[in-house]
């Protein structure tokens, strides 16, 4: 089944579309990956995806339902998002910001129990961090921050997790242990929309890929079709030259 369906979709700014005709299907348990040159508009579409901004057309569907039709807090249930980049100017622990993935399950007067507490420190060690859980998240490096927003999100048990570029401020090792845990958390039912500036990335992670170009569109199928010297060319304006020497697939 479908979980996220597009249909006819038009993504942009103001009256300024960047993107139209996305007709996007994401599946349970399905890793997609999607890529496309800076000022594509990915941030763009992702934020449409999960309704923080509105389509200039068409309409998204979660589970056969526009996702008009939900209330917040069943859309915080079953869709989790990393963002990019994250600022908090309140001194949280760590600890704490994780454990903030579970609000989606409690009421305004409730507070998070021992299972919760639970959960958020099993999402900590599966990335290795965590000996950061007493540290004050504001004071972390970009990466560590990276970290912390991607355990809150496995915390949060959603259906679908959606991650904006999640290694692009972290050292090769926290790159490799993410990748390993994406893959990981396929295995337990979850699927995945990821965006990435490295093809190799793509190739490693997901069978189905997505390409976003405002001149070229929108294009979704399998990585054999679309990770071509000749696709890629195109969406980053080199020349299939210059990527043979930089790509190894």
């Amino acid at each position: 089944m479908n979980l996220v369906e597009t249909r006819d979709l038009a993504i942009g700014y103001g009256n300024k579309i960047l993107v139209n005709n996305i007709n996007f299907r994401l599946q349970e348990k399905q890793i997609c990956c999607l890529l496309g040159a800076n000022g594509a508009g990915k941030s763009t579409f992702l934020k449409t995806l999960l309704g923080l901004q509105a389509p200039l057309q068409g309409e998204v569907y979660w589970q056969q339902r526009p996702l008009s039709d939900y209330p917040p807090g069943e859309l915080a249930r079953n869709i989790a998002y990393v963002p990019q980049a994250h600022q908090h100017l309140f001194p949280f622990l760590v600890q704490d910001m994780v454990l903030m993935g579970r609000s989606a399950y409690l009421k305004w007067y409730q507070t998070p129990k021992a299972a919760d507490r639970d959960l958020a420190l099993s999402a900590l060690a599966g990335l290795q961090i965590e000996h950061l859980a007493k540290r004050y998240y504001h004071q972390l490096s970009g990466g560590e921050k990276q970290l912390v927003l991607i355990a809150r999100a496995i915390a949060q048990q959603a259906t679908l997790l959606v991650m904006d570029e999640p290694t692009a401020s972290l050292d090769f090792g926290n790159q490799i242990r993410v990748l390993e845990k994406i893959k990981q958390l396929q295995t337990q039912n979850m699927a995945l929309l990821i965006t990435t500036h490295n093809p190799q990335q793509a190739m490693y992670l997901a069978e189905n890929i997505l390409l976003l170009d405002q001149e070229y569109g929108f294009q979704q199928g399998s990585r054999e079709a679309l990770l071509t010297l000749e696709n890629l060319a195109k969406i980053y304006r080199t020349s299939e030259q210059q990527l043979r020497q930089h790509l190894r697939f």
